[in-house]
């Protein structure tokens, strides 16, 4: 038996810059993992299961244990690159909101990837990388998970050097899904341009100099203007996030999570005693 946890990360900056071919977008984007919340899971053999895979998820009604689900796929895809029979069970425990902008689909199937790579040790990095890309766009930051800046559909990945800490960062997630599809066809046209890279390179400078104020000033997602007018809940929490304190707050991803950056962390943890207070149906975090 085997454990491992899958954190969840923010989008410091997603700029989105066309609409691809093959119905992706293609976007710049500033990647932070985070250590909480996290997904739990533990892998075992399980002769029953011959050339068979048993997934058993908990704490997330509605999240499937079949071939749909990114955990059931990329543990297939490993045994089917390393030539073994996957005669495994599964037990994945959701911490993560699902569906709330915060990759957790995404970080579960990575963490399989380099469980299963602990276990058996039958493929490269390179060729660990290759299943990740093909699972989906979020799944190689997961491989490395560190602070890095990402192009393409999210797969062309720069790790971030000299990122010492988590920024005092405080996550608010309200308790309803939204589709990251739903997200990208909502995006107002006028949106959709190039990057501006003096921008991204002046944030990631913020980030390495640990100025978190500037840091908190120089936040931007594409996708925000679409959730902040269809979700009204989405408004109010990122007002209030600003009114306790925060230099900078911005949905992360496709939302609805959003999050706040403080200039300090005494200031990022009265906010968080305030605001649990405050809002007791949105679940607040601490990275």
């Amino acid at each position: 038996m085997l454990q491992a946890i899958a954190p969840c990360k923010i989008n410091l900056y997603l700029k989105v810059i066309r609409l691809r071919s093959d119905g992706y977008h293609e976007i710049d984007t500033v990647f932070m993992p985070l250590r909480t919340p996290y997904d739990e899971i533990i892998w075992s053999h399980n002769p029953a299961f011959d050339r068979d895979l048993k997934l058993t998820v908990h704490n997330a009604t509605g999240v499937p244990e079949d071939d749909s689900n990114l955990v059931y796929k990329a543990a297939m895809a490993y045994a089917a690159k390393a030539k073994i029979s996957p005669s495994w069970s599964i037990e994945l425990t959701k911490n993560i909101p699902v569906a709330a902008g915060l990759g957790g689909g995404s970080a579960d199937a990575a963490a399989v990837l380099l469980l299963l790579e602990e276990e058996f040790g039958f493929l490269s990095r390179d060729q660990i990388w290759v299943i990740a890309k093909d699972l989906g766009a979020d799944v190689p930051f997961f491989i490395e998970s560190a602070p890095s800046r990402a192009r393409g559909i999210g797969n062309v990945i720069t790790p971030i050097k000299g990122v010492d800490e988590t920024p005092p960062i405080l996550l608010a997630c309200p308790e309803f899904p939204i589709s990251s599809k739903w997200a990208y066809t909502h995006i107002p046209p006028e949106n959709i341009c190039e990057v501006e890279d003096d921008y991204v390179k002046a944030l990631i400078e913020g980030l390495q100099d640990g100025d978190y104020d500037y840091v908190g000033k120089m936040l931007h997602n594409d996708l925000e203007v679409a959730i902040l007018k269809k979700f009204p809940l989405t408004r109010i929490i990122k007002q209030r996030l600003l009114d306790t304190g925060a230099s900078g707050a911005i949905v992360s991803g496709s939302g609805p999570s959003l999050f706040g950056v403080y200039p300090n962390f005494e200031m990022r943890d009265k906010a968080a005693r305030i605001l649990v207070k405050e809002m007791p149906h949105v679940s607040f975090y601490k990275p």
